[in-house]
This record gives C-alpha cells, sequence and structure tokens, in this order.
C-alpha cells in the first residue's frame, strides 16, 4: 500500500473511496459524545473502570477503530480493548514511518 501525507495525517492511496465515508460516520463521533458528558473530566471519561457508565463514547471508539482498520486495510477487532489501541496506534505510526523515511 502506498501512502500520502495529507492535513497531518496519512491517507492509504489505493483504498481512497472509502475514506470519506468513514471519516463522515466515525471521525467526529467520539468528540460529539464526549460533548454530551461535558461535566465530566477526560481521565474519567476514558478510565476503562468508567466504561459502563459512558457507553455511547466505548461504541463510538469502536466504530472509530473499525473505521480506521477497514481504511487502511487491518483488522484488530480480535484484540482485547487496551491491546486493540495499543495495536492500532503503533500501526498507524510505523505507516508515518514508512512514509516520511528518508531515502
Amino acid at each position: 500500500m502506498s501512502l500520502a501525507a495529507g492535513a497531518g495525517w496519512l491517507l492509504p492511496t489505493t483504498r481512497k473511496p472509502s475514506l470519506p465515508s468513514c471519516r463522515r460516520s466515525a471521525t467526529n463521533k467520539p468528540q460529539l459524545t464526549r460533548a454530551k458528558f461535558a461535566e465530566a473530566m477526560l481521565a474519567e471519561l476514558y478510565e476503562p473502570v468508567n466504561d459502563w457508565l459512558y457507553p455511547e463514547l466505548t461504541a463510538a471508539h469502536q466504530a472509530l477503530g473499525a473505521a480506521v482498520g477497514k481504511t487502511y486495510g487491518v483488522g484488530f477487532s480480535h484484540l482485547p480493548g487496551a491491546e486493540r489501541e495499543v495495536a492500532i496506534v503503533n500501526h498507524l505510526l510505523e505507516l508515518y514511518a514508512q512514509a516520511t523515511k528518508q531515502t
């Protein structure tokens, strides 16, 4: 897969058609959902033991993770929560390193 840098993040050049729908459906949902809980601190919202208090936020982040996986052609849904997040971030950082590598 080749990558193109854009607006501070990487676009997979082989799957561009799916990116806009993924962005519309998932990218802004965590921020919009967090706004519903404006009185809560971020640390409280993202404390794993509080997932049951904010199921909408958990679902929004799961949808975003699925959209990232679909956009970049990888799947991490088989991994448990925290491990999945680490795998997604590591994968994106690896893609960034490859795209910005000096040749």
